[in-house]
């Protein structure tokens, strides 16, 4: 795995709050936003890596904010 490839791993592993912070934060008038962060919180727990890398506990986080 190169170098950025890893970054870019860190990078989701350490920001995906921001988008479960998003989606609980949003007026229910924010749709694009609420929409935009859930998509991309079901595109990290599409991929093995991601999931891999999370507990089963944030994982649970996750799938509260796509309920």
């Amino acid at each position: 795995m190169s170098e950025f490839e890893q970054e870019v791993k860190d990078h989701y592993l350490n920001t995906w709050q921001d988008s479960v912070d998003a989606i609980n934060n949003a007026d229910a008038s924010e749709t694009e936003t609420i929409q935009a962060n859930k998509d991309h919180l079901g595109m990290l727990i599409s991929l093995d890596w991601f999931t891999d890398g999370i507990t089963a506990d944030e994982l649970a986080t996750i799938n509260a904010a796509l309920a």
